[in-house]
């Protein structure tokens, strides 16, 4: 039996989790997760999939090309891959800021690094073909990491992406792909493969600024144990025991 919703933990900043949970895939254990760009504070705070992971078992793989922002993502059941997601294998400027919204792809300037596509990750950590949630947050480079997605080998239920300013450039690739447009709510865009119907988040989403069971932000990404928001201050530890 699932525990009620006043028992499950919500860790995103705009409420993308309780609609995965609740409404895109209510039941659904032991799923698989892509999350690229999956920056979250010390407690959490931030992250679409960790309310899945610790409430319904799921795993995936975590991507975050920047080391500095990876302390609270090394205590997650998940695989870690530290890269930089683009349409194809090659050198770029990165810029390796302090918080996620200020590490990202650059035209110049920051660091030259290597880049390689979510196609290349998927493959060699082993991702199934049939994959339930893709989410993406790579401030403004979403339209290349899709680029790099053979999505011949590999289907997603549904996909969440960061609009981040290139909104029609987003939805036009879904869409060739097969992807339905569900709608835009607060930062993201949210698809669904055909045949895979789900409520708008919306219509879906209680009044997420006042629901007392989710994370907050706190001041730093630090190496800090992952914590619990089950009650203010939210400083609880997380255990992998949590009762599911």
């Amino acid at each position: 039996m699932e525990p009620p919703d006043e028992e499950i933990c919500y860790y995103s900043q705009f409420g993308q989790d309780h609609w995965l949970v609740n409404q895109a895939f209510p039941g659904r254990r032991e799923g698989f997760f892509v999350d690229v760009g999956a920056f979250q504070m010390a407690n959490g705070y931030m992250s679409n999939t960790l309310a899945l992971e610790l409430h319904r078992n799921w795993t995936g793989i975590l991507v975050e090309p920047n080391p500095a922002l990876c302390g609270s993502l090394e205590a997650r059941n998940a695989k870690l891959v530290q890269s930089v997601v683009s349409d194809s294998r090659r050198r770029l400027h990165f810029q390796f800021g302090d918080r996620g919204c200020n590490s990202k792809v650059v035209a110049d300037g920051g660091a030259e690094v290597p880049a390689e596509t979510l196609t290349d990750i998927l493959r060699r950590e082993g991702a199934p073909s049939d994959i339930e949630l893709l989410c993406i947050d790579v401030e403004g480079h979403e339209p290349q990491v899709l680029d790099g997605i053979d999505f011949d080998l590999y289907r997603f239920d549904c996909i969440i992406v960061e609009a981040n300013g290139v909104q029609d450039a987003i939805v036009e690739r879904l869409e060739s792909h097969g992807y339905r447009f569900i709608e835009h709510h607060r930062v993201d865009l949210y698809f669904a493969r055909k045949g895979f119907e789900v409520h708008r988040p919306s219509e879906a989403i209680p009044d997420w600024d006042g629901k007392p069971n989710r994370a907050r932000p706190v001041p730093s990404p630090g190496k800090q144990a992952l914590r619990h928001p089950s009650s203010p201050p939210w400083s609880t530890p997380i255990h992998r025991s949590i009762p599911t």
